[in-house]
């Protein structure tokens, strides 16, 4: 150990540092980078894959059969072809505008029944935004979340106030579906 710190020849040792200090953060920028979350606004949302459906109702969705959303700069959400109202037309129809707000363990995680609690505690955790919509005046008292995740990803969760209240810590929500979409830019659609 004494020669080797007592080289005779230290330029050596002084370009090997030096090397492999401008070596190692290009090998570390040229690994494979993460996805970076993109704007979400002005895109068509079309369902990739269903991540979760509430196990208590009979009717289930498979990717293809779902609404496609689109989701405008001004927030407004929009859909078309959803099975559930009966609306099989190809025209957009607005369901309001949402509002941007932050997912707890009572606004989110508690709303799903079953034992996949880590998902959806791990949705929240990575969760970069999220919007709400609550649609008034309809009889089922629906609501969406819309959250885009720090990864890129985003869900789109479709859920029911049971109790009547407008409060979602309510013990009375439930989330019936919660999809991975797809997020395609889009041109503005007409709001005519």
């Amino acid at each position: 150990m004494k020669n080797f710190l007592n080289c005779k020849n230290p330029a050596l040792w002084v370009t090997a540092t030096v090397a492999a200090a401008c070596v190692i953060p290009v090998v570390l920028t040229l690994r494979s980078p993460k996805r970076k979350a993109k704007d979400i606004l002005d895109c068509q949302l079309s369902v990739k894959e269903i991540a979760y459906q509430a196990p208590f109702y009979s009717f289930t969705y498979i990717p293809d059969q779902a609404p496609t959303y689109q989701f405008l700069s001004d927030q407004q959400l929009f859909v078309k072809d959803d099975f559930l109202t009966k609306d099989y037309s190809k025209e957009w129809r607005s369901l309001g505008t949402m509002e941007l707000v932050k997912l707890t363990e009572a606004n989110f995680d508690d709303l799903f029944f079953t034992g996949q609690d880590r998902l959806f505690s791990r949705i929240r955790r990575k969760n970069l935004n999220t919007w709400q919509l609550d649609i008034s005046g309809d009889p089922d008292s629906i609501f969406y979340y819309l959250m885009q995740q720090k990864n890129g990803d985003v869900y789109l969760a479709y859920g029911y106030r049971t109790d009547g209240q407008n409060n979602l810590d309510s013990r009375g929500c439930i989330v019936r579906w919660l999809f991975l979409m797809n997020a395609d830019e889009i041109q503005v659609i007409s709001k005519d």
